[in-house]
């Protein structure tokens, strides 16, 4: 888990359809997770907001 695998979900879903797509259609939020885990990408909420906030201030 790490800051920099929450910034890389950010940016995949911002910037890669498909990626967003995958994401989106899963019914709920475990489905979600589920889905980017398999795709290697882990981290925990905390570093998901702090992320998120800094993708705000910064963009």
């Amino acid at each position: 888990m790490s800051q920099e695998q929450a910034m890389e979900f950010i940016e995949k879903m911002k910037n890669d359809e498909a990626f967003r797509e995958e994401v989106q259609k899963r019914d709920d939020g475990d489905a979600k997770l589920e889905y980017v885990i398999q795709k290697g990408i882990t981290f925990t909420s905390n570093e998901l907001m702090f992320a998120a906030y800094s993708a705000l201030v910064n963009d």
